[in-house]
């Protein structure tokens, strides 16, 4: 049969493209003249070993626990918490017991539903203990921003970003805060995680970006929300953002042959006049990437207003000011790329940081201490295995 033997050939192809992370025997390594403790192997190039004495390897101790708990005496490497969660029809990942005490079914298996309520209090009540320990920093910063009064030397943005973050804790507060029974087996629980983990990234994307954009500063000579003009194309656009250096290998683009270290150069991140496109590239274009060698200043922008997009720009994070003939960027826009925040940048850095080390200590202490009074990794690891169960969050 045609078709049978082409879903064979078809599933043996796709066989031989898995692939395995090894860690490897140092003896083994050894004999290979290899320096290198973890391999990538297709699985057509490996075998089981059958010999029981042989399953036993010996490697970095940090590898191996960094993967697996224990050696099992039937033969085998017991994966950690972490490992079972990744790969969780493996044969040899852990398993939770099943219960016929109102059991909850999720992945084929039951666990206890009291178990699962008292988890998901824990971890609420832990989360709004991490709410309530942010705040306070919040609170510093506001305090020196009317010591100093720089809300009467044009700092708003400042203060406005400090509300949004605090909006952001209260919004984690309020849903670690609900009564008990709501709490219990419900979506709120799950939400209110999700939120400080978001919460989290935010800070940390914050301080890394702020940094990053501010050392190569120097280097940029058109800001945020700038009308430009392409000197060789000749259409215009709004600068929306800018890298130091370009995210991808632009050595073969045609626009670029005079540039002499092109992916040496500040490119940026370019929304277009959508009739400067259609008359120049017979067609809309939402986005363009352009080096700074070939982007100039449009200094007619006053004068002919905003630029016509082929889908609008954000109202939440840009808006036109016709005095500067400039779309201005949001409060957060203007932190991540370093931009001038007058007397209020330095409470605002300092205020970023103090949340992020708050928020590293008690996540680092949920991931070390298992009597850290908030929460455990299992607690953490038991409503990952029941997400769906409490209402489809990732």
């Amino acid at each position: 049969d045609e078709r049978v033997l082409g879903d064979s050939l078809t599933k043996e192809k796709k066989d031989s493209k898995v692939k395995y992370t090894l860690l490897l025997d140092k003896n083994d390594a050894t004999i290979m003249h290899t320096s290198k403790y973890v391999s990538l192997e297709l699985q057509d190039d490996l075998i089981a070993i059958e010999d029981p004495f042989l399953r036993r390897i010996h490697s970095h101790s940090n590898l191996i626990s960094k993967y697996f708990d224990r050696f099992d005496v039937k033969g085998y490497f017991v994966p950690n918490k972490i490992l079972s969660y990744v790969y969780p029809s493996d044969r040899f990942s852990g398993s939770v017991e099943a219960s016929n005490e109102d059991p909850i079914a999720f992945s084929g298996k039951s666990i206890r539903k009291h178990e699962l309520d008292d988890t998901c209090l824990r971890v609420a009540d832990g989360v709004h203990e991490i709410g309530s320990k942010l705040l306070p920093i919040i609170s510093i910063a506001e305090q020196q921003q009317k010591k100093n009064d720089i809300s009467n030397k044009g700092n708003e943005s400042y203060m406005s970003l400090i509300n949004a973050l605090a909006s952001d804790i209260q919004s984690i507060l309020k849903d670690g805060n609900c009564p008990k029974k709501l709490r219990t087996i419900s979506s709120t629980t799950t939400s209110s995680l999700v939120k400080l983990y978001n919460f989290h990234l935010k800070i940390g994307s914050l301080l890394w970006t702020h940094k990053i954009h501010g050392e190569n500063k120097q280097r940029i000579e058109f800001s945020l929300g700038e009308v430009v003009k392409h000197k060789i194309y000749g259409y215009r656009g709004v600068v929306v953002a800018w890298d130091p250096t370009p995210f991808t290998d632009v050595s073969n683009w045609d626009g670029l042959r005079d540039v002499e270290n092109a992916n040496e150069k500040p490119f940026y991140h370019i929304r277009p006049d959508v009739n400067d496109c259609i008359r120049t590239f017979g067609g809309p274009r939402n986005f363009r990437y352009v080096c700074q060698e070939n982007l100039e200043r449009w200094e007619s922008c006053r004068n002919y207003g905003e630029v016509e997009f082929e889908t609008e720009l954000d109202s939440a994070q840009w808006r036109w000011d016709p005095d500067s003939g400039k779309y201005l960027p949001s409060e957060e826009i203007k932190f991540m790329y370093a931009e001038e925040l007058g007397d209020g940048e330095e409470i605002m850095v300092s205020c970023i940081e103090g949340l992020r080390e708050v928020l590293a200590g008690c996540l680092l202490g949920v991931r070390e201490n298992p009597d850290n009074g908030l929460f455990s990794m299992d607690d953490l690891f038991l409503l990952l295995k029941t997400a769906e169960s409490l209402g489809g969050h990732s």
